[in-house]
This record gives C-alpha cells, sequence and structure tokens, in this order.
C-alpha cells in the first residue's frame, strides 16, 4: 500500500510538474507586455508670431470725448484689428486719425455713468474716452 501511495504521489508530482511545464511554454508565447514608458512632460508648440490683420475684429461709430471745456462728442468710426483699436474721422478714410496699440501698459475699461457706459483706453501718454 505504500508503495502505490509513493508511485501516486509520484505521479502527482510528475503530473503537476508536466502541467507547469506546458503552462510555461505557453506562457513564453505570449509576448511580454511592453515596460513602462513614462509619459514626456507636455510641451507647448510655439505661437507663431502674430500676424497684421487688415480685417477688423469690430467696427463701428462711437463718440470720442473731447478735452474741451464743455466736454462735446464728437463721431468717430472706430475699428480694433491688429492688436490696436483705430479710429478715424469717416469709415473710408485712408488712414486712421490715432492708432492705439492695445499691447501692455495699455489699459482698457468701462466707466458707467447716468448717462451710459464709456470706453476708456488709457496709454502712459494719454486717456481716451468713447
Amino acid at each position: 500500500q505504500q508503495q502505490q501511495q509513493q508511485q501516486q504521489q509520484q505521479q502527482q508530482q510528475q503530473q503537476q510538474q508536466q502541467e507547469l511545464q506546458q503552462g510555461t511554454e505557453e506562457h513564453q508565447r505570449i509576448p511580454p507586455p511592453a515596460p513602462h514608458q513614462a509619459v514626456p512632460p507636455h510641451e507647448p508648440h510655439p505661437r507663431p508670431p502674430p500676424q497684421e490683420s487688415t480685417a477688423p475684429v469690430l467696427s463701428g461709430w462711437l463718440h470720442k470725448e473731447t478735452k474741451s471745456l464743455f466736454a462735446t462728442a464728437q463721431r468717430r468710426w472706430c475699428e480694433v484689428k491688429g492688436g490696436a483699436f483705430e479710429y478715424s474721422h469717416q469709415q473710408n478714410d485712408a488712414h486712421p486719425k490715432e492708432r492705439i496699440s492695445l499691447a501692455p501698459p495699455t489699459e482698457i475699461s468701462l466707466d458707467h455713468g447716468r448717462t451710459g457706459s464709456v470706453l476708456v483706453i488709457a496709454t502712459s501718454a494719454r486717456k481716451f474716452r468713447f
């Protein structure tokens, strides 16, 4: 009986070893997973230099306040284009009367009053009110 048990144990061990070998062979057929690779940090694409656009982003008539003592307003054609605020006397003028860069340190704000809102463009040299 002991011999039979020993033979059965040996057969079981042999069978287990064969199963392990078969499993190992099958495992070897499956390609190993790719090693983990760190994702490189995101590098922003360099922005192309701004191009001067001839088409206005915004345009229309505004009333520009004057420096006069009586604070009259003059109607001006205004356009925002190419990073600047331009105004002229007429809509079809070939050249603007004034071109104000909107880049810093220029500040743009709205003043709200009883009669409406006023667009304020303040440069280092002057303050414009529309």
